[in-house]
């Protein structure tokens, strides 16, 4: 994903690019807008725009080997958390079909997403195991790229499991950027509140999706 693809979001956009330009990266970060917002998008754009091999002032590249496999999300530095159902689950059982459903439509919403997995009518939620196998992943070297990147879908699904990752938010193990994408503070954890930089992502205007 490129920023040059997300409409609108400009001023955001022009200030995640200043980060990495003045290498001021705050290592866990959090985006919040309300459903249909450009949220997971530029989640995605910013740790693609990060970690491109040939990036210009104001995208990435889109052609560099990291760019390539960011597009596709399957670039082996990028880690995935996101609802899912059953007390035991874990992100990466449903991988294929998350990268499936986001890459046809990047505003997925939670709905649609449990549609997808044939589970409308269950509670989704980011289990125990999954935050305790999130540690584990991040506390690998990165295999390719300078900074290795966890993105959390609505981490409003975590409830109090959401403690477990504090120690892993406050300091993240190696080079790691961690990117929760939510919709709701007031549905968040406030322990993790307060250890993210927030960023809030306004709904599309009628000029920016006409």
């Amino acid at each position: 994903m490129q920023f040059k693809n997300i409409p609108g979001n400009q001023k955001i956009k022009e200030k995640l690019i200043k980060s990495v330009e003045e290498e001021r990266i705050a290592h866990a970060q959090l985006f919040i807008g309300t459903e249909g917002s450009a949220g997971l998008p530029l989640a995605f754009a910013y740790a693609q725009f990060v970690n491109c091999l040939d990036a210009s002032k104001d995208d990435s590249c889109g052609k560099c080997s990291s760019c390539i496999k960011y597009e596709q999300l399957v670039h082996p530095d990028l880690h995935l958390s996101f609802p899912v159902k059953g007390a035991q689950a874990l992100s990466e059982d449903y991988m294929a079909e998350f990268r499936k459903e986001f890459l046809a439509n990047p505003f997925l919403n939670v709905s649609d997403w449990m549609s997808a997995l044939g589970n409308e009518n269950s509670k989704p939620n980011i289990t125990a195991m999954e935050c305790r196998n999130l540690i584990n992943k991040l506390g690998l070297k990165p295999y390719e790229s300078k900074v290795k990147v966890l993105v959390v879908w609505m981490p409003e699904y975590l409830g109090k499991e959401g403690n477990i990752l504090l120690k892993l938010i406050e300091e993240p193990l190696g080079n790691a950027l961690i990117i929760m994408v939510g919709e709701s503070e007031d549905r968040l954890l406030g322990t993790i509140l307060s250890r993210t930089q927030l960023t809030r992502i306004p709904l599309f205007n009628s000029a920016e999706i006409g």
